[in-house]
């Protein structure tokens, strides 16, 4: 289910009003025994300037900091997301996904995407105070961030390749081997199986890297004739 606001700043107080007025109009189409996966999508490059988006229905103007670190701008699209999520909550339409992102769109124009949440649920305590983990996205600027994740990721890709790839002499025979791949010697087609094959290893917490590196170093040693 989408809806588009056309002509319409993301800081405008109105945005959360119109939001209301669709899910009041709609709500006989939501399943109250289902979660569902609330994205709000506006143009980037409105929030890049200052002199755009202080109007006089501005919810940016009115955004009080509780630490210095804060920025206001993220602060204010928090703030308009959770209004659209208390709206939700008000027709118990069950939201535990929940984004705000800058894209490249048209200028002044909000979208609200609500789809079925089929991912599996987390959960956090124990007994009466269990409950459902939820997922709260604040992204100003997708493109710089997902350009940025990138960047840290193949940096870090690249290192854990090229630090094993020199454990065994660069062979790129024993390589694709490993990795159970057809033997090309191509150090670009080599990384690329490498990183699909161990892609979680780059932000991996302490268990994960363990378990990524024993069996990087058990298939080496199957390969090689190490035995244990």
């Amino acid at each position: 289910m989408e809806i588009s606001l056309e002509n319409i700043h993301i800081f405008d107080e109105r945005v959360s009003q119109k939001f209301r007025g669709f899910i009041e109009s709609h709500k006989d189409e939501f399943n109250i025994d289902k979660s569902y996966k609330f994205k709000i999508i506006y143009n980037a490059e409105s929030v890049l300037d200052y002199e755009e988006f202080n109007f006089e229905n501005s919810i940016y103007k009115n955004v009080t900091l509780k630490f210095k670190s804060d920025n206001k701008k993220s602060t204010a699209l928090s703030i308009q997301l959770e209004k659209c999520r208390d709206i939700l909550k008000e027709y118990n339409i069950e939201c535990y996904n929940l984004s705000i992102e800058g894209d490249c769109i048209d200028e002044n124009k909000v979208i609200f995407t609500l789809e079925e949440d089929n991912s599996e649920p987390s959960y956090f305590g124990r007994g009466k105070k269990k409950g459902r983990s939820t997922v709260v996205m604040i992204m100003p600027n997708k493109k710089f961030t997902t350009d940025t994740i990138s960047k840290f990721y193949n940096e870090r890709m690249s290192e854990l390749f090229n630090r094993f790839y020199e454990c065994i002499n660069m062979n790129s025979e024993i390589m694709c081997n490993i990795l159970e791949v057809e033997h090309k010697d191509d150090i670009n087609y080599i990384y690329r199986e490498f990183c699909e094959q161990y892609h979680d290893w780059w932000f991996a917490n302490e268990n994960k890297s363990n378990e990524l590196r024993d069996r990087l170093l058990n298939k080496t040693k199957l390969v090689l004739g190490i035995e244990d």
